[in-house]
């Protein structure tokens, strides 16, 4: 990914952590997550705890999405319309949540392998590995 042409201000990394209720949820996760991954190619990572609206209106780059918690399809749609517009990967772990466009999750089978919206991949004109598509399963 070119995760580093969306540095904020302070040349770091901001990925949103959407929540629609749940404030403390997102703050878990932005914690789980900034300690696994403080910097990502070597810039600092920052994690932003938003509501939808507080996205659309955030005044810095976002690098990233990550959903804290399931949304509604009304959520879901205008958050995909959002990161297609953006050029900014979102990644849910919830089921079904890259069938209704986001664009990518996790597949649970006999293995743990990347879920791709090749869709929405294409929508968005984000750049990916080809080691990371050839190893994901992909959803048309």
């Amino acid at each position: 990914l070119e995760i580093n042409s969306k540095l904020s201000r302070e040349q770091q990394i901001n990925i949103a952590i959407i929540y629609s209720n749940n404030r403390l949820d997102a703050q878990a996760i932005a914690s789980g997550l900034s300690e696994n991954f403080s910097n990502i190619q070597g810039a600092h990572t920052h994690y932003e705890k938003l509501t939808l609206l507080e996205l659309v209106d955030y005044k810095d780059n976002i690098s990233a999405i990550f959903i804290a918690e399931p949304l509604d399809d009304a959520s879901i749609s205008q958050l995909v319309a959002y990161g297609v517009d953006q050029h900014i990967v979102i990644f849910s772990p919830f089921e079904g949540d890259v069938e209704r466009g986001v664009l990518g999750g996790l597949s649970v089978q006999a293995t743990v392998r990347p879920l791709i919206n090749k869709d929405t991949l294409e929508k968005s004109q984000l750049k990916i590995k080809p080691f990371y598509l050839k190893v994901a399963k992909l959803y048309e």
